[in-house]
């Protein structure tokens, strides 16, 4: 339904306006979601080579370069989003998803724990707001595995673990 007639539209808008840069990421957005990767990647390449910096973008590649397996690049793409937009709910939540789910030693040579200490502060102080419940996806279970993995590596790198749960 909407995807489909979504896809239609900014195809539309893509023949009259090809550099149309709205158009070209909600074009990647509507063929992510109906299942296009081909075409979301082809897509996002286009909006990334407008606006190499757009969070929504960047936030939106790491989420096929992950399901590639191109972790590294996903890491890269996400906390890059989430470096530029501190308050990218999402891009702070897939870059610690994707964390989660690696090995640690998968996670310690593609991130710095610096950068991923940003996500997780992020997540931390959020948390509680309850406006910001519903963007504010990652749990507390998640936040204290990644916390474990990274304890080690947080004190080598002279860094102090300084979250908490929200009361």
């Amino acid at each position: 339904g909407q995807f489909v007639d979504a896809a239609a539209l900014f195809e539309r808008i893509l023949t009259q306006s090809p550099n149309n840069f709205e158009a070209i990421r909600g074009m990647a957005e509507a063929c992510y979601a109906l299942g296009d990767k081909s075409s979301s990647r082809h897509y996002l390449n286009l909006a990334l080579q407008q606006s190499p910096e757009d969070p929504r973008s960047l936030n939106n590649s790491g989420v096929l370069l992950f399901h590639d397996k191109q972790y590294e690049m996903a890491t890269e793409h996400l906390a890059l989003a989430a470096s530029i937009d501190p308050d990218f709910a999402e891009a702070h939540f897939n870059l610690c998803t994707t964390l989660g789910r690696l090995t640690l030693k998968d996670q310690e040579s593609f991130i710095r724990p610096e950068q991923l200490m940003q996500s997780l502060r992020w997540i931390s102080e959020h948390a509680a707001d309850q406006s910001r419940q519903e963007l504010v996806l990652l749990n507390e279970s998640l936040r204290t595995s990644l916390l474990d993995q990274y304890r080690n590596s947080y004190e080598k790198a002279g860094l102090r673990v300084l979250l908490h749960s929200p009361s």
